[in-house]
């Protein structure tokens, strides 16, 4: 969160948002990719060890993309909307 917060002030939160968003959709896709491969590498009975890290790989891109917008960003407006004596 203090990564994306100083960052913030710099892109901008719609910038961040839409970065993360993309991010986020791009890893989606790839893990359903490496998923549908996996599924039909063990159709035919072969076992492809790299897509297991592809998917794995492809899940850890989604977490970062999620901590660089959709994650940090709501919880940065409340803060600034409410007061903290409030």
């Amino acid at each position: 969160m203090l990564a994306s917060s100083a960052m913030m002030e710099c892109a901008g939160r719609r910038r961040l948002l839409l970065v993360g968003i993309g991010g986020m959709f791009l890893s989606s896709v790839g893990v359903t990719a490496a998923l549908i491969g996996k599924a039909r590498a063990s159709a035919h009975h072969e076992d492809d060890w790299s897509l297991n890290w592809l998917s794995v790989s492809f899940v850890l891109c989604f977490v970062i993309a999620f901590e660089l917008g959709p994650g940090p960003i709501p919880w940065q407006i409340g803060a600034e909307i409410f007061p903290e004596h409030a």
